[in-house]
This record gives structure tokens, C-alpha cells and sequence, in this order.
């Protein structure tokens, strides 16, 4: 697919790609540097009060303040430069098809949805449960030194599929990270889309409201094959079914009801971020909902899927009916030593738990 980029800061010389290459190499260092400036500065801090206040009183609520603050500054930091950095770094649409020949999955979305998806709130690392659940509670901290978006997580999945690749929000002088953007102008995007349908192996839409997306919409459903067409959903009840009070009559049986576990969102263990559920469609058309939240993979693959964002797994086991239709080979997981590592390092608590035990054994036998 060719398309003319409008925004003039994407449309990139080899020197400008060097710069934007030099800068991200920069902003990358600074963002892993950071948090061991951080621990340096606690421990430097540590040092001085030990020193000034050894015959003086001070409060031990403030000396903690003071000792954890530089590591926290060092860890926001790189919370904020590094998922920058990946942005210096991130391929074109146009790159990213000409590395992989395969047919491409189409991501489509409202473009207010490139701010909100981005925004990670309390509610959503701290489902109410975990705060009550010591080994939860561990992992819901270590999530939050995840960067990623939702749809990072999303292109991760896909890519067993094809490149996935999207239209940018124009005047954005950096792409989002997860599917590779291509930027056109306004009186192109139309022409754009149309030529993404005519080669897309798959078209995921992530359900807005906007009349761009629902003229995608039409276009999508008209045009592509059901086995090759996901919605998203990230609404509530209500929305969702204005959504299909507007856009259900462009699926030839239309939309299935709305089918989430609001329970299962507030004490379960997924942590989807918006994301409720997932629509896809059976050759005649027929839609079926998958409640992200009820996904759990059997047994057999628990070890392989240990270790991972939630989100992630969800995706990856809600997908494999699409696959099938697809004609595409699931793959599992890959378990190397890096994840062992992972899965270890989030075993902590298990860890600990199993050393008091062990302690209170050797105890009570004396």
C-alpha cells in the first residue's frame, strides 16, 4: 500500500531517522540510569541522616520520606523516558510491510482512544481483592513497572497472525507503540483504509463512537470475510448498547447481548485494563462475546502462561478460536530461562511463605 504522509515531522529523511535513532538511544540510557541514580541518592541520603542525627531527635516517618524519595524520583523518571525511547524507534506502516510480506491485521480505533488507552489508573492495577491477597498483591506491583499499552499487548498477540499496522493520529510528532502507523492527510484516510481492507488478513476495531469510526465500521463489515473481523469492546452495558442500536444493523445477524461479569472485574484476578471483551464472528456471520474476564487457559499450558501480563494471556487464549478459522498454528508461549527468572522473581512471596513454613517446621521439631 502507498500512501502520502501529511504530517511533515513523520515524513523523515535518512538524517532526520539517524537524529530521531540518536535520540532514542539517549532517552533510553537516561530512562535505565535513572532508577540506579535513584538508589545511589536513597543511600547517599541514608548515610547523611545517620550522620546528622545520631545525637539529635528526627522523626522516622520523615527519615523514610526522604530515603525512599530519590529512588521514586529515579523510577518516574523512567517510567516516562523509557516507553518514550521505544516511540523513537518504532517502524512505519510502509517499514514494518516491507520486512513482513504477510497479509497485514488492520487495527482501527477512535483516535481520542491513542490518549485514554495510554492511562494507567489505580483501579485498574488494584482490583479491590488484591489489596487482601499477598501473592496478588505482588504481582499487581510488579505490573506497575509495565509500560506497555493495551495495544502493545494487542500487536504482540496478532503478530502470529500478520504485521499489524494503523492509521496515526495526524499532528502527533511521535507514534504510539503496537501497531505501526502510517500518516495521511485528511482528505486521504478514506482511500487509506480502503486499501488497508483490500490486504488485510484480519481488521480488529476497538469500539468507539466517533462518525469516522463508524463509517469504518460499515466499511469493515461490508467488506471483509466474518472469520476475519474482531470488535473489541471496551464499553460499559449502556454504551454498548447504543453502539448496537447505531451500528448493528451493518452484521447480517447482528450483535449478541452484552455478557460481562461485573463481579468478576472487581474481585478477579485479570487485570484487563479498559478492555471488557472481545466479539467474533462464525463464517454465516454468526457473533460470538467472550467476557475477558472468564478466559483462563486449562492446566497443561499454566506453566508457560506463568509470569505473564493478564491481559496478555487473555488475549492469547481468547484468540485461538480465530486462529482456527484463520488457518493459523497457535503457538505457545516460549519458556527459556528468562522467563524462569520472571516467574521466580514473582514467586517471592510463595518463596517466603514456604521459608516461615519450613522455619516453624525445624522449630516445633526441637
Amino acid at each position: 500500500m502507498s500512501a502520502d504522509v501529511a504530517d511533515p515531522a513523520l515524513d523523515q529523511s535518512p538524517l532526520d531517522r539517524e537524529r530521531l535513532h540518536k535520540k532514542g538511544v539517549f532517552l533510553k540510557w537516561c530512562a535505565l540510569v535513572s532508577p540506579l541514580l535513584g538508589i545511589a541518592g536513597s543511600f547517599l541520603t541514608l548515610l547523611l541522616i545517620v550522620t546528622l542525627t545520631r545525637n539529635a531527635s528526627f522523626d522516622d516517618t520523615w527519615k523514610a520520606i526522604f530515603i525512599v524519595l530519590p529512588t521514586a524520583i529515579g523510577c518516574g523518571i523512567w517510567a516516562v523516558l523509557y516507553p518514550r525511547s521505544k516511540r523513537c524507534f518504532a517502524l512505519s506502516a510502509q517499514e514494518t510491510l516491507a520486512i513482513d510480506l504477510r497479509s497485514p491485521v488492520v487495527y482501527l480505533r477512535s483516535f481520542k482512544d491513542d490518549r485514554d488507552i495510554t492511562v494507567r489508573n489505580f483501579k485498574q492495577f488494584f482490583p479491590l481483592w488484591r489489596l487482601l491477597h499477598l501473592i496478588k498483591l505482588w504481582g499487581t506491583v510488579l505490573n506497575l513497572f509495565d509500560t506497555r499499552t493495551e495495544e502493545e499487548v494487542l500487536a504482540k498477540v496478532l503478530s502470529q497472525v500478520g504485521p499489524v499496522v494503523g492509521i496515526g493520529r495526524p499532528g502527533e510528532k511521535l507514534p504510539q507503540l503496537g501497531a505501526a502507523r502510517v500518516y495521511v492527510g485528511d482528505d486521504e484516510w478514506q482511500k487509506t483504509v480502503h486499501d488497508f481492507l483490500s490486504q488485510a488478513g484480519l481488521v480488529v476495531l476497538r469500539l468507539g463512537k466517533t462518525p469516522g469510526f463508524f463509517w469504518e465500521v460499515e466499511q469493515s463489515a461490508g467488506r471483509m470475510d466474518p472469520t476475519r473481523l474482531i470488535l473489541l469492546v471496551p464499553l460499559s452495558r449502556r454504551k454498548y448498547r447504543d453502539f448496537c442500536d447505531r451500528a448493528a444493523t451493518h452484521f447480517s445477524k447482528g450483535l449478541p447481548a452484552y455478557n460481562c461479569s461485573r463481579f468478576r472485574r472487581l474481585f478477579g484476578a485479570n487485570l484487563l485494563g479498559d478492555l471488557r471483551a472481545m466479539i467474533y464472528f462464525e463464517p454465516d456471520w454468526t457473533p460470538v462475546f467472550v467476557d475477558l474476564a472468564r478466559v483462563r487457559s486449562p492446566w497443561r499450558h499454566k506453566l508457560r502462561m506463568a509470569g505473564r501480563r493478564d491481559l496478555l494471556n487473555a488475549y492469547d487464549w481468547a484468540l485461538q478460536p480465530v486462529y482456527r478459522q484463520l488457518g493459523v498454528e497457535w503457538k505457545a508461549p516460549s519458556f527459556g530461562p528468562a522467563r524462569i527468572g520472571v516467574v521466580l522473581f514473582k514467586s517471592i512471596p510463595v518463596l517466603f511463605l514456604i521459608g516461615i513454613a519450613v522455619l516453624i517446621a525445624v522449630e516445633s521439631h526441637r
